[in-house]
C-alpha cells in the first residue's frame, strides 16, 4: 500500500498550541470491524506518527502482539533497539522537520509561525509505503524504512487496509483555530499485488554414471522438486520433447538433480519450469 500523507498543527511552531500532537497512521490485515488506535483492541498491524513531534513517542507501531504499541527495546524500529529510538529526536529522523507553514495558512492564522523542530513529520508531503513480502510488513516514509514487524509473531483480522487519526490525550484543544488546522490528509492511495518472476533453473553439472545420465540444477530456495520437468532433443536448437521417464529430487534447498537413462545417440537436455 502506498500513500501521500499531509499532517497538520496548530502553532506556533516548532512545540504547537493547545492539543497539537495527534496521530496519524495507517496499516494492513485488518477485518475492518474494530477501530484500530492506541487505546483500543488491534487485528492489523499499523503505524502511526506525531505531525509536531510532541509525543515521547512520535514514530509508533502496533499489532495484536503489542496492543499498546512496540517499545524502544523490541527490534522493530530501524533506527535501533535503544532508548528514544521511537522519539522525534533520535538522528536516524533527522531528514525530516524544519518545514514551514504553507503562506496562505499564515495570512488566515496569524499563530501559524515557526518551522517544525528536527525529526517531526508536519507540514510537508511524505511519500508512504506499507509493504508486505513474505512475513515482513515494513513501514517507509519518503524511502526511509522507520519499522517493520514479523507477521508471523501476530494475529491478522482480515486482509483490509485501515487508516486512523487520533489524540493521543483526553483532553481537547483550547485553540480556537484547531477545527481548522489541526487534521491528517491522506490522498493517493494505491494498493499493489508484487508479482515475482519464477528463478530460471540453471544446470550446475551433467555426467553420465551407471548408465544414467545426471543433471544438477539450481532453482530458488522455495522450490519443491516437482516444480521442474526434463526435456531433451537429438537438435541443440528445437523439437524438445518431455522425458517422461526421469526423476527429480531435491538434494537441498534451491539444489536438484534430474536422472534418466542412457538413450542411444546424442542428446541435449534441458530443464522447463
Amino acid at each position: 500500500m502506498r500513500f501521500d500523507l499531509w499532517q497538520n498543527f496548530n502553532g506556533p511552531l516548532p512545540g504547537g498550541g493547545s492539543g497539537s500532537t495527534q496521530v496519524t497512521g495507517a496499516g494492513v490485515g485488518t477485518a475492518g470491524v474494530t477501530p484500530q488506535w492506541a487505546g483500543g483492541s488491534q487485528d492489523s498491524v499499523w503505524f502511526g506518527t506525531t505531525a509536531d513531534g510532541g509525543s515521547s513517542v512520535d514514530y509508533r507501531a502496533y499489532s495484536s502482539a503489542a496492543g499498546t504499541g512496540y517499545g524502544d527495546a523490541s527490534g522493530v524500529f530501524a533506527a535501533g533497539s535503544g532508548a528514544g529510538v521511537r522519539n522525534e529526536a533520535h538522528p536516524y529522523y533527522a531528514e525530516f522537520g524544519r518545514e514551514p507553514v504553507p503562506a496562505a495558512q499564515v495570512s488566515q492564522f496569524p499563530d501559524q509561525t515557526g518551522l517544525t523542530g528536527v525529526g517531526a513529520q508536519g507540514f510537508q508531503w511524505r511519500d508512504v509505503t506499507i509493504s508486505k513480502i513474505g512475513n515482513q510488513i515494513s513501514w517507509f516514509v519518503d524511502g526511509l524504512r522507520l519499522a517493520t514487524v514479523d507477521a508471523s509473531t501476530v494475529t491478522l483480522g482480515g486482509s483490509n487496509i485501515l487508516f486512523n487519526y487520533f489524540d493521543i490525550n483526553a483532553s481537547v484543544s483550547t485553540d480556537p483555530d484547531s477545527p481548522s488546522v489541526l487534521f491528517g490528509l491522506i490522498d493517493n492511495v494505491r494498493v499493489e499485488t508484487l508479482t515475482t518472476t519464477p528463478q530460471v533453473p540453471n544446470i550446475t553439472g551433467i555426467q553420465v554414471t551407471s548408465g544414467n545420465v545426471q543433471i544438477d540444477f539450481s532453482g530458488a530456495t522455495s522450490d519443491a522438486a516437482s516444480a521442474f520437468g526434463l526435456q531433451s532433443s537429438a537438435d541443440v536448437s528445437t523439437g524438445y520433447a518431455n522425458e517422461s521417464g526421469a526423476t527429480i529430487t531435491q538434494l537441498s534447498p534451491g539444489s536438484f538433480r534430474a536422472v534418466i537413462g542412457v538413450n542411444g545417440g546424442a542428446r541435449f537436455y534441458r530443464i522447463q519450469r
